[in-house]
């Protein structure tokens, strides 16, 4: 009787684990699963876009980085564009910049972004990359905030954040316009999950700062993508 005993429960144990290796296997592939997004992207390429940016005539030999990012509508058009290149150096960016800006135009327009199978809004972030050598000049559309980029990857766009975002009250309606910008940073994974927010650079007062944080960590996300996979990545924000 007790050998039988032992044996049903046995029995018993052995379909409780198969039933939660089984679980844990739908859990994982309904993981990889869940994002079902397509991020904002250039259109052919962003091509037409570096075809209307003037290369700078005065400008000198080496590399010269322009990050911005800009609102996305549902359609695809850009309604609003940031260019928030620092440099200790400003007259030498500032005819980039004017030169991104003046090529952008008023309201270009990109591939929008799908969640779902339905158009959305998104924060999209963007970089134009300058190089002169001698008299070859070459310019360079990117999807992302490009740091470095001789060692910046191909085929790589940043991570998305898309739905609404109420602006904070604890801000204000003009408190950041008076300090300096702040740029928040976070961790986004490969499944869309905001982690660790936190500011990267700028002053703002603290009640303000924390309900800025505590909003990104609430917000949604595209993860970030490189060569057609979803990748874990860093989403940099600025707000000004």
């Amino acid at each position: 009787m007790h050998s039988s005993k032992l044996r049903n429960y046995a029995a018993g144990l052995s379909s409780l684990l198969t039933m939660a290796l089984l679980c844990f296997a739908f859990a994982k592939y309904a993981l990889a699963q869940s994002v079902n997004a397509t991020p904002a992207h250039f259109l052919n390429d962003g091509k037409d876009i570096i075809a209307a940016i003037e290369y700078p005539p005065q400008a000198q030999e080496g590399t010269v980085t322009v990050r911005g990012a800009a609102k996305v509508s549902k359609g695809g058009t850009v309604r609003y564009v940031s260019i928030h290149t620092n440099s200790e150096q400003p007259e030498l960016i500032e005819p980039f910049e004017q030169a991104v800006v003046k090529g952008l135009g008023n309201r270009w327009k990109i591939s929008p972004a799908i969640v779902n199978g339905k158009q959305v809004k998104v924060w999209f972030n963007f970089s134009v990359v300058f190089e002169k050598y001698k008299d070859s000049t070459r310019i360079t559309l990117h999807e992302s905030l490009v740091f470095n980029p001789s060692k910046h990857p191909s085929n790589y766009i940043d991570p998305q954040r898309y739905g609404r975002m109420p602006w904070p009250a604890a801000c204000g309606k003009h408190e950041l316009r008076e300090l300096t910008p702040i740029y928040i940073g976070t961790n986004i994974d490969k499944t869309g999950t905001p982690t660790n927010p936190r500011v990267l650079a700028g002053e703002v007062l603290e009640n303000c700062k924390q309900s800025l944080l505590k909003r990104i960590s609430e917000a949604t996300f595209i993860p970030a993508m490189h060569n057609g996979n979803f990748v874990s990545g860093t989403h940099i924000e600025a707000w000004f």
